[in-house]
């Protein structure tokens, strides 16, 4: 009997020991784990701020299509217009375009 005491004991000690280890390796995973959790977070802030800055960038880009567009319409016209009157002007005799010429 005092030899299964014995045995008893030291397996006690054993025990106590793995679960000294077991607690020391699960503060470690808690810790790992917190910071995981952090940086999780921080990626997660980050990409929100990303998007965002995103959605401006692309509102400011479809702005200036937009002024361009309405730049380019504005050249349109004008050119339309210049021809309008190259076309008149080819279409006058010359007297009546520059009356004081020698032609």
């Amino acid at each position: 009997m005092g030899e299964h005491l014995i045995l008893l004991r030291s397996a006690q000690r054993q025990m106590q020991s793995d679960m000294a280890t077991i607690q020391n390796d699960l503060t470690q995973s808690l810790s790992i784990l917190d910071g995981v959790t952090v940086r999780i977070t921080e990626l997660q802030a980050g990409q929100h701020e990303l998007e965002a800055s995103q959605r401006r960038f692309q509102a400011r880009v479809e702005d200036q299509f937009t002024l361009m567009r309405r730049d380019i319409q504005k050249l349109s016209t004008t050119v339309q217009g210049l021809g309008t009157r190259l076309d008149r002007h080819e279409s006058l005799l010359i007297q009546q375009v520059h009356p004081n010429s020698a032609a």
